[in-house]
Formats: structure tokens, sequence, C-alpha cells
């Protein structure tokens, strides 16, 4: 009777990467998709304060312009539904950080942070990127 020698780790790990290679679509890793989106929200709104900032405006009127019309979504806290919000201006406060105002916002307390808003949809702010762009660059 022959004896067979034991198979290492480096052989283990071999024999499962030749499978895997064969059925590569069984051994996808998952895609956290929640988190790419809140890192470009993140992004998006370092570059309307960057843009501002460049700028040196603390505050964009967006309703006297021409620009496109600027919106992002919230879900409000205990409803299931998304409410659009048209964004009339946008500001920075005393450290840099954006605020947007708006007639559709129904709160007491004026001051609406886009980044640290946990009702804001991650990545729906890039119109307000883009109508502060047009508006800054049509300032030139």
């Amino acid at each position: 009777m022959s004896q067979e020698k034991p198979i290492t780790l480096r052989q283990q790990h071999n024999k499962k990467r030749r499978r895997r290679d064969t059925n590569s679509h069984q051994f996808m890793n998952y895609i956290d998709f929640y988190m790419k989106k809140k890192k470009l929200h993140r992004e998006i709104c370092e570059a309307i304060r960057d843009l501002m900032t460049a700028y040196d405006v603390k505050e964009v009127d967006l309703l006297g312009s021409n620009a496109d019309h600027a919106f992002f979504s919230i879900e409000p806290d205990g409803s299931d539904s998304l409410q659009e919000i048209e964004v009339n201006r946008v500001y920075l406060d005393k450290d840099n950080e954006v605020l947007v105002d708006s007639p559709d916002l129904y709160l007491a307390d004026k001051d609406f942070y886009l980044q640290h808003n946990h009702n804001v949809v991650p990545c729906s702010i890039d119109t307000i990127y883009e109508s502060v762009y047009q508006v800054l660059e049509q300032g030139k």
C-alpha cells in the first residue's frame, strides 16, 4: 500500500486558486457601494468648498443666475420615500463647511449642512457643484 504525502498549505492554496480561476464568478468579493457613495459625497462637498474658496466667495446665489437648477435628495426621518430639494443658495460657514438654503426645507434652523446631515442621500449633490461652478465661471 502506497503512502500519500500530506498536502502542504501552498499546494492547498494553489489547488483552490486553480479551481477559483475556472469558476471566478463564485468567488467575487462583496463591494460596498454605499461606502463608495459616502466617500464620493464627501469629495463633492470638498470640491464645492474648494471651488468657492478658490474664487474667494462665501456665498453663491443660484436664484438670480442662468445656471442650471441645483437639487439634492433627502430621506426624511421616519419616511421610506425620497424628497427632492431645490437649492437657492450655497454658502460656507465660519469653518468653511458647505451649507445650502432652500424654500423646500422646513427647518427651524436654516443651517443645512450637506456633508454631515444624515438625511441627505449620498451623491445626490452633484448638480449643486455644477450650478456653483457655472455661476462662478459666468462671473469671471
